[in-house]
């Protein structure tokens, strides 16, 4: 069997975008928790006011 080498070239072309929330207390999570984007930090430090639309992707808060 002859030796092939194979080559593959990948582009991935992404941002990433954090955002932050340091909680005053305990959040308990039950059905129907909702915090706020307005709650959170982006990575410059500035309130953000939404949390943007993903497709193929997660968001990780």
């Amino acid at each position: 069997m002859a030796l092939s080498i194979i080559n593959i070239h990948v582009n991935v072309n992404s941002t990433s975008t954090r955002f932050i929330n340091v909680l005053a207390a305990i959040l308990t999570v039950a059905e129907g928790t909702t915090v706020l984007a307005t709650a959170f930090l982006d990575d410059s430090g500035n309130a953000a006011t939404v949390f943007p639309v993903v497709t193929n992707d997660y968001y990780n808060l």
